[in-house]
C-alpha cells in the first residue's frame, strides 16, 4: 500500500530549550513547506535527541524527549 502523506519531523531545538513537531503545510506533491507545533518548552536547559517508537504495542508512537539539564526523559504518545 502506497503512503501519500508527507513524513512528520521530529526537532530537537537543542539550546532553545525546546522539542517541535513539523507537520506538512500541503499536501501538495510541489509544496513542501512545513508548520511546527513546540511539543515541550523546557523554560531552560537543553533538550537532547529525540526518540520514538510504539513501545508497547497499541499501535501509536510513542515520544521520547531526554532533558538532560532536568535529569528526566518525558514521554508522550501521538495520536493520529
Amino acid at each position: 500500500m502506497k503512503n501519500n502523506r508527507k513524513p512528520l519531523i521530529l526537532l530537537s531545538g537543542d539550546d532553545d530549550h525546546k522539542a517541535y513537531l513539523l507537520h506538512a503545510s500541503s499536501n501538495s506533491t510541489y509544496d513542501w513547506s512545513y508548520n511546527y507545533d513546540v511539543i515541550i518548552n523546557m523554560h531552560g536547559g537543553t533538550v537532547g535527541g529525540i526518540s520514538y517508537k510504539d513501545v508497547d504495542g497499541d499501535g501509536k508512537i510513542e515520544i521520547f524527549v531526554p532533558a538532560y539539564s532536568n535529569n528526566t526523559v518525558y514521554m508522550y504518545t501521538l495520536e493520529s
